[in-house]
């Protein structure tokens, strides 16, 4: 059964304001998106949770949607983003939470027991596996990767890259990286790409026009 809409709040966390939605009654569960995504990215899992016995919240994540997005790249290293986390429950007096992540949410959720073990109950992951740490710098094994295919790890690691490509072409870019990146398509065709001269836009295929079977006009434009 649904449990109707969820409500909308912004909250003071860690020194930023997070948005959130929250529905539901029971055991907590927060859902952290990656890239590119927001709460809306569970609006499914949402309603199915809720509908379960729990209280779900899904907060727009550190530099994302309606919370905020501060401009350093230190800012978003993870005693900032497992403070985050700790700090929507203490907002919301939560004590422990089953945390969900996807993507960069993964890696952070992957990261919470160790970091904060006596706010975590449990752990749903989806996409990324638990990694060993890499031999090199991140950076250094980024590199490598990107002098045999195109790797956006390596694309956004130059300051800058992704607002002079994306910033005035992004509802482009995500038609194309939401389709390439659906079952519909082959997101890692784009490997089939050098990184040297291309950027995101050109390595990622050309989707068809909207609506798709998962995602409609309106869903798309709230992104």
């Amino acid at each position: 059964m649904s449990m109707g809409q969820p409500t909308h709040r912004t909250v003071a966390v860690n020194g930023i304001e997070m948005q959130f939605a929250d529905q539901g009654e029971g055991d907590p569960v927060v859902l952290c998106h990656g890239f590119p995504g927001l709460w809306f990215s569970w609006r499914h899992q949402i309603e199915a949770l809720s509908a379960a016995g729990y209280r779900v919240i899904a907060p727009d994540m550190r530099g994302y949607g309606r919370t905020s997005a501060p401009a350093v790249a230190s800012a978003y290293d993870r005693p900032h983003t497992v403070g985050d986390m700790v700090g929507l429950l203490d907002a919301l007096g939560i004590e422990r939470a089953v945390f969900a992540g996807h993507d960069f949410g993964a890696h952070l959720t992957w990261d919470l027991p160790a970091w904060a073990p006596d706010r975590v109950s449990a752990l749903m992951q989806l996409s990324v596996p638990r990694a060993p740490r890499l031999p090199v710098q991140p950076s250094v094994g980024f590199k490598y990767l990107a002098s045999k295919h195109f790797a956006h790890v390596h694309y956004f690691q130059e300051p800058g890259v992704a607002d002079r490509e994306l910033g005035d072409n992004a509802r482009a870019f995500l038609a194309k990286i939401f389709h390439a990146l659906s079952g519909a398509n082959r997101y890692l065709d784009c490997w089939e790409f050098p990184s040297e001269g291309n950027g995101y836009l050109d390595v990622l295929p050309e989707p068809p026009a909207l609506p798709w079977s998962w995602l409609d006009e309106n869903e798309f434009d709230y992104y």
